[in-house]
């Protein structure tokens, strides 16, 4: 029994929740809460419940979080299209992502539903014209999630009706749409995204890229290789990510020209250097008035953003092009640690030595206290190294298990000894390496239980023979049989 009951076992808890539910701050938490696997069924009758009443925040609390949960079924669907109806648009906002996730429900999952598998569909699609009807009378936001619930629908209806949201005047409307297009992956959407990007300003362009992205082709294509000039940072990032996602090889030779100009401007050489760089992108064929090429003229002022170096060496990784090797190589020098951990793990990808032996250097020097190593773990790097079949790897994993302490602590709770050692052993495990278990034997039974956090580390510790097959260990939230 948890201690929320505990607290409240004089009084009935779904009665508190559903007192809760008005609460501006926290009646959310109370509508997941209700709708949750441990209140059974009735708790769901006490959302519908809500739907219907008088006090404004438990409408919000129960259309838009209590939908949510597992006994969530098509009982409330008449309630929330009754709620599209509200003056008040915050009541309808939140009546449209209730009918969002009853659409994820039925449509995805097919779970805890009481619609039999044949009606799914038909009442899916009585739910367009609802919230279409929701989309032309209320303000943006509520336009906006009703283009994001439509796109989870799709359909030629729900096509038409995006294409013309291309055409509003608001800017979060339009961005939506554009991406909703994308993640329908509709091909007619090409020539009039082109349009867009040409005219859009810098947001509509990078949504635009990233559309373009998830759409593919050969116009599409053309159009994100040409961003890859465009004067702002999180276009070019998105077409360096879109040209690595589609496989465009033919763009190898302008994505290295990326990097050779952040390297360029990061190790500040002087203006003649950047002027003789500058030459060789003229042989290269990049003409003298593009963003690349002027970017050279004023070498001490620009700066690429983070992401698209970082976008850009995983690209050149996932294209496999060998000729990027030396450029992205230049990158385990630089003071960056993600720079040097992108560099490593793209040189990987590309067969080269060098991305292995940089991984198993920042395995061995990052320090656990390090404030960056939130972002950038010793468990992350693990799980880096257990997926190269070089026959070093073992090695390497087992040096960093005689690192750790059994009963050891971290700044960072997330990069604990004890998760990395769970991390080791999965690793070890996917390698077969049984010299492991050295270590393993080291750790206490009390904190071994602790290291069942998934099942790979499970796995291997029974497949070693650690601990018994049979036994019932802790995984995720509940015991279940590994």
């Amino acid at each position: 029994m948890s201690l929320f009951w505990n607290f409240f076992k004089k009084k009935d808890p779904l009665d508190i929740l559903y007192n809760s539910l008005k609460s501006k701050n926290s009646g959310y938490r109370a509508a997941m809460n209700l709708n949750s696997f441990d209140l059974g069924p009735k708790s769901y009758d006490l959302i519908l419940q809500a739907l219907s009443d008088s006090n404004r925040h438990r409408k919000i609390n129960a259309a838009s979080w209590g939908i949510r949960g597992y006994y969530s079924d098509v009982r409330a669907i008449p309630p929330l299209l009754s709620l599209l109806n509200d003056k008040d648009s915050e009541i309808v906002c939140a009546a449209v992502d209730g009918i969002g996730e009853l659409i994820y429900i039925l449509h995805k999952k097919g779970e805890g539903s009481t619609a039999s598998h044949e009606n799914k569909a038909t009442i899916i699609d009585d739910l367009i014209e609802p919230l279409i009807t929701a989309y032309n009378k209320n303000n943006d936001k509520v336009r906006e999630n009703v283009i994001r619930i439509l796109a989870d629908i799709g359909g030629k209806q729900v096509e038409a009706f995006i294409f013309g949201a291309l055409r509003e005047t608001k800017q979060e409307v339009v961005v939506r749409a554009i991406k909703a297009l994308g993640d329908l992956k509709v091909s007619d959407a090409v020539v009039p995204l082109i349009e867009l990007y040409r005219n859009g300003n810098d947001e509509v362009r990078a949504s635009v890229i990233k559309t373009l992205s998830n759409i593919g082709g050969e116009k599409a294509v053309d159009c994100i290789i040409g961003a890859l000039s465009d004067p702002f940072e999180e276009v070019i990032s998105s077409a360096a990510e879109g040209l690595g996602k589609l496989k465009v090889n033919k763009a190898v030779g302008a994505l290295i020209t990326l990097l050779e100009h952040y390297y360029i401007t990061d190790t500040s050489v002087s203006a003649d250097q950047a002027q003789l760089k500058m030459q060789e992108m003229k042989q290269l064929g990049i003409p003298e008035n593009s963003f690349v090429a002027s970017a050279f003229s004023d070498i001490i002022s620009v700066k690429f953003e983070f992401s698209v170096i970082s976008k850009t060496i995983e690209a050149l990784g996932e294209l496999s092009d060998k000729q990027a090797i030396e450029t992205i190589a230049k990158f385990l020098c630089l003071n960056n640690r993600t720079y040097r951990f992108k560099a490593a793990r793209a040189l990987i990808k590309l067969g080269d030595s060098r991305g292995l032996d940089g991984l198993a250097k920042e395995l061995d020097e990052l320090d656990q206290s390090d404030e960056n190593s939130i972002d950038f773990d010793r468990c992350s790097l693990v799980s880096e190294l257990a997926k190269s079949d070089d026959p070093r790897v073992p090695d390497i994993l087992l040096a960093a298990f005689a690192k750790i302490t059994p009963g050891g602590d971290s700044v960072n709770i997330m990069d604990s000894d004890v998760w990395l050692a769970a991390t080791l052993i999965a690793a070890l495990g996917k390698h077969g390496d049984r010299r492991a278990i050295e270590f393993i034997n080291k750790w206490s039974e009390k904190e071994l239980e602790s290291l069942f956090i998934n099942e790979d580390t499970v796995k291997t510790l029974k497949d070693f023979g650690v601990v018994p097959k049979e036994k019932k260990v802790l995984v995720g939230r509940g015991k279940v049989e590994c």
